[in-house]
């Protein structure tokens, strides 16, 4: 099986290398109160430090609107160091949602990872709409709420 390819949305552009500021803002554009905010904001900063201590690095990706530049979706690679990545952090704005962002976001994950040679990891929320999908493009595993699903190294 290989890589699946990514195809974006008319109007919409890939970024490999979003800045942490604006991946924290997408990730509670829904939390209102300031003060939660950077909470949350100094919360996840910190939990990147704690991973970088344990050898645990992160590959990000984006998708940005290109008429205003504004990211609108992200997820991340969470490289630990026997060359296998854990899926994390895959959201779209709610008012870019059900056009298929998430699912160009995932398939850059998995190309990324292929070309690198790197076993993926990820774990089912409940109810997630992509569970068919992540069997499409070989993750094997129970595909229940909570279960971890796993995808071979593969080589492009």
């Amino acid at each position: 099986m290989s890589s699946p390819e990514i195809h974006l949305p008319q109007g919409y552009s890939l970024d490999t290398a979003p800045e942490l500021e604006e991946i924290v803002g997408l990730l509670y554009c829904n939390v209102s109160d300031w003060v939660f905010r950077q909470h949350y904001t100094t919360r996840y900063r910190n939990e990147r430090a704690n991973h970088a201590q344990a050898g645990i690095s992160f590959l990000s990706f984006g998708v940005r609107d290109v008429a205003s530049s504004d990211l609108i979706g992200i997820g991340e690679i969470a490289l630990q160091a026997d060359h296998v990545g854990h899926l994390a952090n895959l959201t779209v704005h709610p008012a870019h949602r059900r056009q298929g962002i998430g699912r160009c976001i995932l398939d850059a994950r998995v190309e990324e990872a292929d070309r690198r040679g790197i076993a993926l990891t990820t774990q089912l929320s409940y109810m997630n709409p992509m569970a068919k999908y992540y069997r499409e493009i070989g993750f094997v595993g129970p595909m229940a709420p909570g279960s971890l699903l796993r995808r071979p190294a593969r080589s492009t």
